[in-house]
């Protein structure tokens, strides 16, 4: 009532959201008088009113007007662009309101650096950091937005939970959910931040609600529920908050691979020379030659993901002595990626490739007939000869070194010589051998640095169709948002990326899949190094 959502009853998450954050803020004493506060698309939220109401003085900040999906918001009256529309009338008095808060237009994926003093009580956003690109952006904007608090200041951000797969996290450029390991690894990174939870760990028990008790499409501002099924989801509101610390950041050198990668992904974006993001919005893109990247299906050698009908695969497919018939989609990658490295001349006598986590397959015999050199990493024996290809299996135990190993692919990159640059390296079939999408993600970006200038690296790896990725234990399943940021970064790199388009070539129903909800398919990047 106090934040003018009345009529009472109502039974909706973002009423359970702006309570939420009004009491525990009031509880842990952060706002009142003398008190200042930031917020993040904030919209036409009744908090800021609120706030100002106890005393506080307040920032409010919303995405710029020329942000991508600023008329969306605008349509459903969510939007703010000055101070007038974030004023609340029947919470607080309007002249006071004026007094006491001031209006910034933020783009959250570059927080301007006034605002990262360090001179704020409190911070807050409402569904707010799934709407910023990807989850990855989403978290990361949590940790940068850290540096606007005092040591001792309280930062509170609802957003989406996935609440029926436990490691699923869906990752699209307008709308994220974020799945319990994401939220984990947040906490994580918190704490090597010199931060902390408040209340401890992360609760995350659903409400007293039946779990099965959720709205589903298609979706109305006037319909209350307190959770939503989204293409097979069900998701819902949770709340994070977290107390910035007075001590120092974790050093570099006591962070794992996959701790430090992540930490310097955020701070390499935060760079006043990052390029803008390009995942806000897939209608709004920069052009392909400044970005380095060109779509899938422009490729010479494919059109589509997974296309069997393709005549040069076709061919590829009988020199690795693969059935046609079978149609596998494993064979499709075999077939993909090495008519890749062949067409850039990188199976000469004498280069060097790295294959890792390789499988049974005729792609290293038919690699090593034509004369290059491969070291392969694999966990456990695999058969590298094929005898049905016209290469002699002298040549192929000659230029073939197979070495088993317990590390995961990220410790064996990360120890080999930095001096040490191989012509191409590649990997199929490895989804299955990372603990999460993170670590596969770090994988890829040491692999494409260990590459020499004109080499390749590439790599087969499962996308998520309907934009729900698995993020492990046991399998990772990327999203296209994902890769398309990954792109990004090795842009900055020097790196020519090639992302595939996430048009699927041989699925031609949603419910011509194996194994559903996770409904995916094969998908291979390039990364090219330039000359």
């Amino acid at each position: 009532a106090e934040l003018g959502e009345a009529p009472l009853p109502v039974h909706h998450r973002k009423q359970w959201e702006f309570c939420a954050m009004a009491r525990y803020l009031k509880d842990l004493g952060v706002v009142g008088p003398g008190k200042r506060g930031l917020g993040f698309a904030v919209g036409r939220e009744p908090l800021a009113s609120w706030f100002v109401k106890q005393g506080a003085s307040v920032v409010v900040s919303d995405m710029p007007q020329s942000g991508a999906f600023a008329g969306e918001w605008n349509s459903t009256a969510q939007h703010a662009a000055e101070i007038e529309s974030t004023w609340r009338k029947g919470v607080v008095d309007k002249d006071l309101y004026a007094k006491r808060a001031s209006f910034i237009p933020v783009d959250m994926n570059h927080i301007p650096a006034e605002l990262l003093r360090g001179t704020f009580d409190f911070t807050w956003s409402s569904s707010s950091l799934e709407h910023v690109g990807t989850c990855e952006l989403g978290l990361e904007f949590f940790l940068n937005a850290m540096s606007a608090l005092k040591p001792g200041g309280i930062a509170l951000h609802t957003t989406e939970l996935l609440i029926s797969h436990e490691h699923a996290a869906a990752d699209n450029p307008h709308l994220c959910f974020f799945s319990k390991a994401m939220f984990e690894e947040l906490a994580e990174d918190l704490a090597l931040e010199g931060h902390e939870l408040v209340g401890g760990p992360i609760d995350f028990t659903v409400g007293v609600r039946d779990a099965r008790d959720f709205d589903s499409a298609p979706f109305t501002l006037q319909r209350e529920h307190i959770a939503l099924s989204d293409v097979g989801h069900v998701h819902t509101s949770i709340l994070i908050i977290a107390r910035r610390g007075s001590g120092t950041p974790t050093p570099d050198d006591q962070l794992t691979p996959e701790q430090r990668h992540r930490r310097e992904r955020r701070l390499a974006r935060q760079s006043p020379n990052a390029t803008q993001s390009a995942t806000r919005d897939p209608a709004v893109r920069l052009p392909a030659q400044h970005v380095g990247l060109r779509d899938f299906s422009a490729s010479s050698m494919l059109a589509h993901t997974g296309d069997f009908s393709n005549p040069v695969v076709r061919r590829m497919l009988g020199r690795m002595g693969e059935p046609i018939a079978n149609c596998h989609r494993r064979q499709w990658e075999f077939a993909a990626i090495t008519n890749a490295l062949e067409q850039r001349g990188l199976l000469l006598t004498g280069n060097i490739g790295f294959g890792v986590f390789a499988a049974e397959d005729g792609m290293t015999t038919y690699m090593a007939g034509k004369g290059a050199r491969i070291a392969i990493l694999t966990p456990e024996p695999v058969t590298i000869y094929r005898p049905n290809l016209g290469v002699k299996k002298s040549d192929v135990t000659s230029r073939v070194h197979v070495e088993l190993t317990t590390q995961s692919p990220v410790e064996v990159l990360t120890a080999l010589d930095t001096q040490r640059k191989f012509d191409f390296i590649y990997s199929v079939t490895a989804t299955a051998t990372f603990r999460d999408c993170q670590s596969m993600l770090r994988f890829m970006h040491l692999s494409a640095t260990k590459v020499r200038p004109g080499g390749t690296a590439a790599f087969a790896l499962t996308i998520s169709i309907l934009g729900a990725g698995s993020d492990g234990p046991e399998r990772c399943e990327l999203t296209y948002g994902a890769l398309r940021q990954f792109a990004l970064d090795m842009q900055k790199l020097g790196f020519n990326t090639t992302v595939p388009s996430p048009a699927v070539g041989w699925v031609t129903d949603a419910d011509d899949v194996d194994q559903p909800p996770y409904a995916a398919v094969d998908h291979i990047v390039y990364a090219h190094a330039a000359q």
